[in-house]
């Protein structure tokens, strides 16, 4: 039955009502066979055994009397039944006494003859009675016929039944074919709409029902179901335009949150600026400035998000560019002796990230600036963020200066930007902060 799992239902439908005619039909015909050769075989027999007892009953003076001419000429009256080849009269010891052929291939009897029976050999019905008379047996009559007529008469009638069956299935077909169509065009109906409906994503289409049976329900349950799904998605679009229409009106919001905050810093850095313009003193006036600058770069990330398509993270390596060159504007008589190399994945980074990473850059770029190279040395800043083999990020700043001395510990000292470096790698990014100071210095921030 696998082989129909594939098969179309309408091919399927005629196939289970071939299959089913066919039995039916089939099996017709062999009982209408079976009968019809019985009834053929049984008018046969008897009217060998009425021959039989007839010849019988004349045959019974000859016996008596030993006269066996007599008893021929009595089986002579054989040759007027066309299908009796053979006639025999056998006495009481069972031996030959009279006998008639029509054909010289027809012997003596193969079996004993005695009692009352008939035999079928295939080409000839074997008949044996017994004669008797007042209840005295005088011996067996033996008559055999021939069964060519009969054979004929089964064989036309098995023709004509092949033909007719031929004709039945014909018109078998042709009914199977318009009854499938009562069964499979509305499946058909439903397939094809439910196809449609995937492909065109119209869940507003419909069948259209054409009955109340069982396939008429189906037709409702489809109709009621498809109502649903649309007046489901009727509710989801509203649903989701309402959605689309909140977060629009949050962007907004966000964009001018951080537009605010932007000014905000700004004008806190500014506000620095005025102030340093009235200090005289140089340590003072190095303080205003990085703090000033370190503003400058919180101010910076509300910018660029402010900026971004995606007000949830920023560009890190356009950040990072737009800082440095920040940095260059502030310490522009320090930068003709100093180049960078600037190496940054393409990785967006959220604002909680991006604050910290970036205030951790202007610490340590500023501290390799003031500190990392004497008033005549050039030198080359790195600044790179890369992604390790377990998906963390590692932030590098490194110089090839002087170095850090090795007696100096940089989560212990006086320089305010170092322990904000520790604070914002440790306790912002929870991550961790390494120093080598190999070839110069460089501070790895793994988060």
């Amino acid at each position: 039955m696998r082989i129909l799992h594939n098969i179309p239902i309408k091919y399927k439908i005629v196939i289970i009502i071939l299959s089913i005619t066919l039995l039916v039909i089939g099996l017709g015909f062999y009982i209408g066979m079976f009968h019809y050769e019985r009834n053929l075989k049984t008018d046969l027999i008897h009217n060998m055994e009425v021959n039989a007892k007839l010849i019988g009953e004349y045959c019974v003076t000859p016996l008596a009397f030993n006269d066996s001419n007599g008893a021929e000429r009595v089986l002579s009256k054989l040759q007027a039944i066309p299908f009796v080849v053979y006639g025999g009269i056998f006495n009481e010891q069972e031996d030959i006494f009279a006998s008639y052929k029509k054909l010289e291939e027809i012997t003596d009897p193969p079996f004993p003859v005695y009692g009352n029976k008939h035999i079928f050999d295939g080409r000839y019905l074997h008949v044996i009675q017994p004669i008797e008379y007042e209840n005295i047996l005088y011996g067996h009559i033996y008559l055999v016929g021939s069964l060519a007529s009969l054979n004929k008469k089964i064989q036309e009638a098995k023709t004509f039944m092949i033909a007719l069956f031929g004709v039945l299935i014909l018109f078998s077909f042709i009914l199977a074919i318009k009854l499938q169509n009562l069964i499979s065009q509305p499946i058909l109906k439903l397939a094809q709409v439910t196809e449609q409906i995937s492909n065109e994503a119209d869940l507003s289409m419909r069948v259209k029902k054409k009955g109340s049976d069982e396939l008429g329900l189906l037709y409702d349950g489809f109709n009621a179901m498809m109502e649903q799904l649309h007046q489901r998605e009727l509710e989801r679009d509203r649903a989701e335009e309402e959605i689309k229409s909140s977060l629009r009106e949050k962007e907004v919001m966000l964009k001018e949150i951080h537009h605010r905050v932007k000014n905000n810093l700004q004008i806190i850095s500014s506000l620095l600026s005025l102030q340093s313009n009235h200090v005289h003193d140089d340590n003072a006036l190095a303080m205003f400035i990085d703090c000033q600058n370190r503003v400058r770069s919180m101010a910076l990330v509300h910018e660029k998000l402010y900026h971004a398509p995606d007000l949830a993270s920023i560009n890190f390596s356009d950040y990072v560019e737009t800082l440095i060159m920040g940095l260059q504007t502030t310490y522009r008589s320090d930068f003709h002796r100093i180049q960078f190399d600037i190496d940054i994945i393409d990785v967006a980074l959220a604002i909680d990230q991006a604050v910290p990473c970036g205030l951790l850059i202007h610490e340590l770029v500023s501290n390799s600036i003031k500190h990392a190279f004497n008033s005549h040395a050039e030198g080359l800043i790195q600044v790179k963020l890369r992604k390790n083999d377990n998906g963390d990020l590692c932030l590098s700043v490194r110089d090839n200066g002087e170095g850090i001395p090795e007696d100096m510990d940089f989560r212990n000292t006086d320089s305010l930007g170092l322990r904000l470096a520790v604070v914002l790698a440790e306790k912002q990014l929870k991550g961790s902060i390494t120093l080598d100071r190999t070839s110069g210095t460089a501070f790895y921030i793994h988060f």
